[in-house]
C-alpha cells in the first residue's frame, strides 16, 4: 500500500491512501486526496501509479506550485520512499508499504487495515509514530513526564480518544495543548481522517466565519467563487478550534448549532449542510470570566466542556524537567548540528529554579539557543541567558519577610542605647483587628506594588514570587495602572 503521511500543516498526522491509477490531490472536496489547506489549489497535483508499481507526481498548474524534496516540480517525477512533497503549507512524506518484504527486521509494518500509524502507550505518556516516515524512527511522544499531573492527562486522553465527545483542553500558553488535541485524534478511530486546525486568534473576525463555514459565490465583495470551509473539509475527521476564547460572538451561534445539531450554512447560502466531524477546543483564557463579561456564550461554553483536560504548567512538574530536556535535545540535534551531549548539573539546577512562564515552548527555544551558542559538550551556567540565571537566583529570606513587616517610626529606628537599658527592643507591630479593612482589589494592588518594588520591577521574578505566570502579571499591572517609579 502506498500512502502520504502529513508531517506538517493543517492536516498534520493524517495518512492519505494512494489508490491505483490516478489520485488527484487538492482542496476540492471531490478529489481523491483532500488537503484542508487554504494555500493549496482546488486541484493541485496528481499522483499516478504506473503498471510497474512506481508512483509519479505531476503538478496541475497550481497557484503556489508543488515542491519535491525542496525543489519546485516541473513535469512528472517518480517518488521514492521517504520523499517529501510540499503543497502550500502542507508537507507530506511518501511511504511505500509494498516494499515491506525488503524492509529490515524490526521495521514498522502496517496494521491489518493498512494503517501506517503505529500507536503505543509508554510509561511516560502517549506515543505516536508514522511508520516509514523519516525522522520518526525514535517514536516521538506527545506527553513526556512521570509526574502525577502528566499521568492524569495521559489517562484522560486514552479515555476520551475512542469517543466522539467534544473535549476542551485548558492550560497556559506553551504547555502543549495542541499536542494533546492531536493525541485525541491519533489514538481514536478517526486517526486516518483529516485533523484540521482552526486558530481563532490568527484570523480576522470578518474572515473567520467564511474560513470556518465557507461561503457561496457573491456572498460578499470578492467572493467570486464558492469556497468550502474548514468544517466542511474536516469531513468525518477532527476539527481543532485553537484559542476558542478568541472566537467572535457572531460565529459562536453558528458553531454552537454545528456542535449541537451537526448542521451549518455557508456564508450567503441557504442550503443546510451536515457535519460528522469531532470537535476539540483549546484555550489559555479564563472561559468563565469571558462568559461573565459577555464575550463567550454560556451555552457554547457548557457544550464545549463535556470533557475537560487541564494541562499543568511546567513549574508544577519540575520533576519532569530532566526527561523533557533529554527528549528535546534529542529532537533538536538533527536540526542544529552540535557536539553538545547534555546539561551540566549546575545548569540543570538553575533551570529547575526558573519559573518558565512560557512553559515547554520556552524550554524548547532555550535549549535550541544553547545548542547554537554552547562552547563545550555540556551546557553550563555561562551558556544560559543572563536573564534566566538572574530570574532563577534564590531570593534572600529578608526579601520575603519585608512586605509583611510593619513600617517603623523615627523613635523605633533610634539607637537602642538612647532609650535606656530598661527599654525593650522594638518589634514588628502585630496586625490590628481594629484597623480599617480595604477592598480586595486595593489589597491586591498594594501587594503587587510591594513585590515589584522588592524585585526592582523584574517581572519574571515578581511573577514567580506571586505564584502567577508573567502574562497574568502584565494584565494585573495594566488593570491596576501600575508604573515603575
Amino acid at each position: 500500500m502506498r500512502t502520504l503521511v502529513v508531517i506538517d500543516g493543517p492536516n498534520r498526522g493524517a495518512v492519505l491512501e494512494i489508490g491505483p491509477g490516478e489520485s488527484r490531490i487538492g482542496r476540492e472536496r471531490n478529489v481523491e486526496l483532500v488537503l484542508p489547506d487554504v494555500r493549496v489549489s482546488r486541484r493541485h497535483a496528481v499522483l499516478t501509479v504506473a503498471a510497474d508499481g512506481t508512483c509519479h507526481v505531476t503538478d496541475l498548474g497550481s497557484k503556489n506550485a508543488t515542491y519535491l524534496n525542496g525543489i519546485r516540480l516541473t513535469g512528472g517525477k517518480a517518488l521514492a520512499p521517504g520523499d517529501e512533497l510540499r503543497l502550500g503549507d502542507t508537507t507530506l512524506v511518501f511511504v511505500d508499504a509494498t516494499a515491506a518484504d525488503a524492509a529490515p527486521a524490526g521495521a514498522a509494518a502496517a496494521d491489518p487495515e493498512g494503517e501506517t500509524v503505529c500507536l503505543a502507550q509508554g510509561e511516560d505518556g502517549v506515543e505516536v509514530v508514522a511508520a516509514g516516515a523519516p525522522g520518526h524512527a525514535g517514536r516521538p511522544r506527545y506527553l513526556i513526564g512521570e509526574s502525577d499531573g502528566i499521568r492524569q492527562v495521559s489517562e484522560l486522553v486514552q479515555r476520551c480518544a475512542p469517543l466522539s465527545t467534544t473535549v476542551l483542553v485548558l492550560g497556559e500558553s506553551g504547555t502543549g495543548k495542541e499536542l494533546v488535541c492531536e493525541a485525541l485524534h491519533r489514538l481514536g478511530p478517526r486517526r486516518r481522517r483529516p485533523f484540521v486546525v482552526v486558530n481563532c486568534a490568527n484570523l480576522e473576525p470578518s474572515l473567520l466565519e467564511s474560513e470556518l463555514f465557507g461561503h457561496e459565490r457573491g456572498a460578499f465583495t470578492g467572493a467570486v467563487a464558492r469556497k468550502l470551509g474548514l468544517l466542511e473539509l474536516a469531513g468525518d475527521g477532527t476539527l481543532f478550534l485553537d484559542e476558542i476564547g478568541e472566537l467572535p460572538l457572531a460565529a459562536q451561534a453558528k458553531l454552537l448549532r454545528a456542535i449541537d445539531r451537526r448542521q451549518f450554512h455557508r456564508v450567503g447560502g441557504a442550503e443546510t449542510l451536515t457535519t460528522a466531524a469531532r470537535f476539540v477546543a483549546a484555550t489559555h483564557r479564563d472561559l468563565p470570566a469571558l462568559v461573565r463579561e459577555g464575550k463567550l456564550r454560556e451555552d457554547l461554553y457548557f457544550r464545549l466542556k463535556v470533557a475537560e483536560i487541564r494541562l499543568p504548567p511546567l513549574r508544577e512538574r519540575r520533576g519532569d524537567l530532566p526527561l523533557l530536556v533529554d527528549h528535546l535535545l534529542q529532537e533538536l540535534r538533527p536540526q542544529v548540528p552540535t557536539a553538545v551531549r547534555g546539561l551540566a548539573p549546575d545548569a540543570l539546577e538553575v533551570l529547575e529554579r526558573y519559573p518558565f512562564p512560557g512553559n515547554v515552548r520556552e524550554l524548547r527555544n532555550l535549549l535550541e539557543r544553547c545548542l547554537i551558542f554552547a562552547r563545550g559538550e555540556l551546557v553550563g551556567i555561562e551558556d544560559l541567558p543572563a536573564e534566566i540565571v538572574e530570574a532563577a537566583r534564590p531570593i534572600p529570606a529578608a526579601t520575603h519577610a519585608a512586605p509583611h513587616a510593619a513600617p517603623q517610626t523615627a523613635s523605633q529606628t533610634a539607637a537602642p542605647h538612647a532609650a535606656g537599658p530598661a527599654t525593650a527592643a522594638p518589634v514588628a507591630a502585630a496586625p490590628d483587628e481594629a484597623a480599617p479593612l480595604g477592598a480586595l482589589v486595593d489589597i491586591e494592588k498594594a501587594h503587587i506594588e510591594r513585590v515589584l518594588a522588592r524585585t526592582a520591577w523584574n517581572k519574571t521574578q515578581a511573577a514567580a514570587l506571586l505564584g502567577i505566570d508573567r502574562n497574568t502579571l502584565y494584565a494585573k499591572i495594566r488593570a491596576h495602572r501600575l508604573a515603575p517609579p
